[in-house]
């Protein structure tokens, strides 16, 4: 699957809630770096 600029995403990881960001919040991709690797 190829992610895309502005695509609307789930996040699915506690990876970022050191952030405030929790399981399940949705975001939208700003950049694609790679085949995985953004920024949202």
């Amino acid at each position: 699957m190829q992610l895309e600029q502005y695509s609307v995403i789930q996040l699915a990881t506690d990876r970022y809630q050191d952030r405030g960001v929790s399981i399940g919040a949705i975001g939208t991709i700003l950049e694609v770096y790679g085949d995985e690797a953004m920024r949202c």
